[in-house]
């Protein structure tokens, strides 16, 4: 591998705050501390509860059933009790609902913020609750599908909470209050 690719996979790391520059060309793995993690879910929850609104308001039947198949391939993930597959079908299903809205800033943030998603996840995963996590799945499509936003916003936040709590333990409510 030349240098020029790992200098670039390097930045590329450091764009995406995994890694940090140390002293001279020496980088360092980013601290992952609570404020990190908590920033993370924040963004994801002003985002995400928002995109449902509005995918809700415009979702086709196809669409629909596009969303639908990523519940069903948790759902299948769960079933095999397969963590990293329901990891990888978890984050198929948030990035499903993201790119249905077909806004292009909004994807590439969720790609870019994709490996601190993963690294959060294996780093605080809980194995015994990713049946909660398919239920809240459930409950996201199940709001969307009947066409209420304010539902389909509420069981968003509510999966992050629950993500946040069921990962690190916290009762850690967001002061969003979006109407």
């Amino acid at each position: 591998v030349s240098r020029t690719a790992i200098r670039e996979a390097l930045i590329r790391l450091r764009s995406e705050g995994l890694v940090l520059n140390g002293n001279g060309n020496k980088f360092q793995v980013a601290p992952l501390d609570q404020k990190t993690i908590l920033d993370y879910f924040e963004a994801r929850s002003i985002i995400e509860s928002q995109c449902v609104r509005i995918l809700t308001a415009r979702i086709t039947k196809e669409e629909l059933q596009i969303l639908l198949k990523a519940v069903e391939n948790f759902e299948d993930a769960v079933q095999r009790n397969d963590v990293m597959l329901c990891f990888k079908m978890d984050h198929s299903f948030h990035m499903t609902l993201l790119d249905l809205v077909q806004n292009s800033v909004i994807t590439l943030w969720m790609h870019q913020s994709s490996n601190m998603y993963q690294r959060i996840r294996v780093a605080l995963h809980n194995d015994e609750k990713i049946g909660d996590t398919l239920v809240e799945h459930r409950e996201i499509y199940n709001a969307i599908a009947a066409g209420d936003g304010a539902i389909a916003e509420q069981a968003v936040l509510k999966h992050i909470q629950s993500t946040i709590k069921n990962s690190t333990g916290d009762n850690v409510f967001f002061k969003i209050n979006i109407s």
